[in-house]
């Protein structure tokens, strides 16, 4: 299994813990770096404040798996900061 192929299967594994209507939005982010929306861009830059405001209730009752998706499934380049975030993005996940 390639680096790749591990990122992706540590993602799907993260998933299983936060709301199915999220999963789109990681995986894009993660394989494409498509940008995604507010919420989970506030988790990934480590930003909680911001994730809580922007965050329903079904977000804010999985704010814990959210955060322990981030710290144990995705790759420390992808999430930690706004900065690292944006590289992603600008990176193109990992297809880019």
């Amino acid at each position: 299994m390639d680096a790749k192929d591990y990122a992706i299967q540590s993602l799907e594994e993260g998933l299983k813990n936060v709301p199915e209507y999220m999963h789109g939005g990681y995986r894009r982010y993660l394989v494409d770096g498509i940008e995604p929306g507010d919420f989970v861009f506030s988790v990934l830059s480590n930003d909680l404040k911001g994730a809580f405001q922007q965050a329903d209730h079904e977000n804010t009752a999985a704010m814990k798996e959210h955060v322990t998706l981030c710290y144990w499934h995705l790759p420390a380049d992808a999430q930690g900061s706004r900065e690292k975030v944006i590289a992603w993005i600008k990176k193109g996940g990992l297809n880019g």
